[in-house]
């Protein structure tokens, strides 16, 4: 039995779809950027957090802090 592929584009079926470029970049990113990345990325929410935490005890200290 032959494949469906001729047959396809013989009756004018969809073209092939575009190459879709590769998900590894071509030029990888060096270790201490990735710590420094990974630093900001945990850095900035626990700084909110702890500076949430002494403005609630400091304004709100009724809130059960």
């Amino acid at each position: 039995m032959p494949s469906r592929e001729p047959r396809r584009a013989m009756e004018g079926g969809r073209p092939p779809a575009p190459q879709r470029p590769g998900l590894i970049p071509p030029d990888r990113l060096p270790g201490w950027l990735a710590l420094v990345q990974i630093a900001i990325l945990l850095g900035i929410p626990i700084t909110l957090l702890l500076l949430a935490r002494v403005v609630l005890r400091t304004w709100f200290p009724e809130l059960g802090y």
